[in-house]
């Protein structure tokens, strides 16, 4: 079923996943380049009537179909509710019009990586004088030594490295989307 937004900027489409009596909710935007240079956004939804109360919403941002498939899955059969960007352009698109309560940010996309995301995002967050930080974990391939300090210099909060493992991977999301980050 796919249920347009007001402002036809935004449709989202469910999913059921097989075996598991859930639906998974995936939001797809269309690029709005107005330019009216507004800092707060007043069209940005605060969450879906179905995740509002009882689902945390987390951004998984991934270009490639395989990790975006997984994500979804361990996040979806762990209750929380998922939307996907394809990359860092989508990504910040998206965060102007949806509150979160988590982002995993891949690093390697095309477009803008997830370093610019995350740049552009904290950004934001600063313009509209957010009480609170929203957390980033980079999602990424490079286990490289000294790659998880250069993700956390640029101001990202966690790091997780693919391959996934389901454990870990469950564990640093539900460690961040427990508490409130206070910027």
């Amino acid at each position: 079923m796919i249920t347009p937004s007001s402002s036809n900027s935004l449709h989202d489409r469910r999913y059921m996943m097989p075996g598991t009596g859930r639906h998974s909710i995936f939001r797809f935007s269309e690029k709005n380049n107005t330019g009216n240079g507004q800092k707060n956004n007043p069209d940005k939804k605060l969450r879906t009537e179905e995740t509002a109360d009882e689902q945390k919403l987390i951004l998984v941002v991934e270009d490639t179909y395989e990790n975006q498939f997984l994500a979804n899955r361990f996040l979806t059969k762990a209750g929380y509710a998922v939307e996907i960007a394809e990359n860092g352009v989508i990504a910040v698109d998206k965060f102007n019009k949806t509150e979160y309560d988590l982002i995993l940010m891949d690093i390697n996309m095309p477009e803008m990586d997830g370093f610019a995301a995350t740049e552009a995002i904290r950004k934001i967050e600063k313009e509209q004088a957010k009480k609170s930080r929203i957390p980033i974990i980079a999602f990424t391939a490079h286990a490289v030594e000294g790659y998880e300090k250069r993700c956390l210099d640029n101001d990202m909060d966690d790091y997780i490295t693919k391959p996934i493992k389901k454990k870990d991977f469950l564990q640093a999301v539900g460690n961040w989307v427990q508490s409130v980050h206070l910027i």
